[in-house]
This record gives C-alpha cells, structure tokens and sequence, in this order.
C-alpha cells in the first residue's frame, strides 16, 4: 500500500466512523487519501460480518480499510470479559504486548508515511484504545499527531475530563450528580453493565476518578473543533448505520443515535448541524 495523506488508526472495527466520520469526509473531499487501520480486528465467526460492516461504512465515507488482525481484548484474554476490567484495569499479560501494538503503528507510519495520524484520545478508556493511544510515543518526531474523541464513550459525562487529567492535561471538575445522571442514561453502560455488584463496584471506581489529580508531564493538547452541514451528517448516519451488529448495545437504536449526536453536538456548537472534536498534539513530552 502506498503513501497516504490521512491515516486514522481504529482500535475496533466502528470507533474511527462512530468518533470522527465528519473530519474523514473533510479530508476524503479535500481529495485525500484516507486510510481507517483498525488494530483489533480478529475475534471469533461474528469478526467477518464485522469486517464487512466495515468496508460497508468506509466505502460510504471514501476512505479505504486496512485491518490489522491483532485479538480483540476478550478474546486475547478472558480477563476482559467484564465491563470493569476492561475500562478501569489492565491485565499484566498485556505488558509486553504494549510493545507490540506500539512496533505495529509505527510500521504502519513508516509504511504510509502519512501527513497526519490520528488516534483515539481513549476517553472511556477501554484497554484497546489505552493501548492504541499509547502508542502516540513511538512515532518519530516528525510525526503529525491527531487525537479524536471516543464516541460514544465522550457522551457519558465526566469520561473526557478524567482522561485528560489522567493523560496529564488540565479539566474541569464534572460535580458528582452530574456523572450519575449522565451514566443513567448512557446506553453502553447499561449493556454492558447491568445491575448488581460488579455496577456498584464499577461506579464507585469511576466516581473516585472523577478527582484523580492531573498527571505530571502529559502532552500539551489543542482543541480541533469541526462542523459539518446537514448533508454530510446524513453521510454519517448512513455510515454508523452500517455497523448494524454493535448499533443495539452501543445506542439501543439509531434514533438514539441521532439524539446523543445531536446533544453532543449543542455542546460543542450550538446551532451547527453536526460536529465532533479533536485534539492537536503540540507538545511531545511523554506520559
């Protein structure tokens, strides 16, 4: 594969699409190449369809799919298999494999030799992209750096913030109540974390995160805010649409979808049909 001017690097086989479809159709009208690179795309039989849905929803948006075929968190150890372990922990068995998935994205660079790279900031932080995030550090410095929101783990209030202190960038303090409600009414949450002690045990360690201290010498980051018109935001609902197998747990319906977009999108820009956010790497000190 040759040279590319965007590479958007996907933990799983939707998070590029659902977290930053608006800024792949800017780059695909702009006549960019656009390559999506997902790391964990091998699982079990369901992984073909998901594949498929894939290059469905990429062949909509313009850009091309690469993917990598490194396990899924489940299915490399079962360890994963609780919504707790897999977004508050991390499984010692994944320490050597930090190096891996860092070897395999700056290979992939090297590759496609991209413009830009852009990775996910892992707000919500699931190991899958704590460790694809991870691997901003292995890039040369020469690399242009790019961080997209989670979706729709940035819907859940609070998740953004504790990520970027937990990264070492200054937040606001969300009020407690405030990310009780929110996680309420978040669908992946109540798909994945159904009532019961494994819940309780989860909320209390979110809740505690919510004032975690900034970490000490995290990248200097700037928000990159993108707007799209209405037209575009049809692309991407069709888009999102074709993840059909995820769209019950990650937002019960597409409807729901729409709504969470449209509640995010007041929040970052009132009155604009569609919009999503970014964050720019400036500073290259490691965390």
């Amino acid at each position: 594969m040759d040279r590319c001017d965007a590479l958007y690097v996907s933990p799983h086989l939707d998070d590029a699409v659902l977290s930053c479809p608006g800024r792949i159709l800017e780059d695909v009208a702009a006549g960019r190449r656009v390559v999506v690179a997902t790391l964990f795309s091998r699982g079990d039989e369901t992984y073909d369809r998901r594949r498929e849905e894939d290059r469905r929803a990429l062949g909509l948006l313009g850009a091309e799919p690469l993917w990598l075929d490194l396990p899924d968190s489940p299915y490399r150890n079962p360890y994963y298999n609780s919504f707790r372990t897999i977004v508050l922990d991390e499984h010692h068995s994944d320490h050597p494999f930090v190096a891996e998935v860092a070897s395999t994205i700056r290979s992939l660079w090297e590759r496609l030799r991209p413009g830009r790279v852009h990775l996910p900031l892992a707000a919500g932080t699931h190991i899958d992209h704590r460790l694809v995030h991870r691997a901003w550090t292995a890039l040369p410095p020469d690399a242009n750096v790019t961080f997209y929101e989670d979706r729709p783990y940035v819907f859940l209030r609070g998740n953004l913030e504790t990520r970027l202190r937990e990264i070492g960038s200054p937040a606001e303090e969300i009020p407690l109540h405030d990310f009780l409600a929110s996680l309420r009414r978040t669908r992946y949450v109540s798909s994945y974390l159904p009532p019961g002690p494994e819940r309780f045990r989860a909320v209390l360690q979110l809740a505690r995160r919510l004032r975690a201290p900034v970490a000490a010498e995290g990248p200097m980051l700037r928000q990159d805010l993108l707007c799209a018109t209405s037209a575009r935001l049809e692309t991407i609902t069709a888009a999102v649409g074709c993840y059909a197998s995820q769209i019950y747990d990650l937002f019960d319906t597409m409807d729901r979808f729409r709504d969470d977009t449209s509640d995010y999108t007041r929040h970052l820009s009132p009155g604009a049909a569609y919009a999503e956010r970014a964050w720019g790497l400036l500073h290259r000190t490691p965390h």
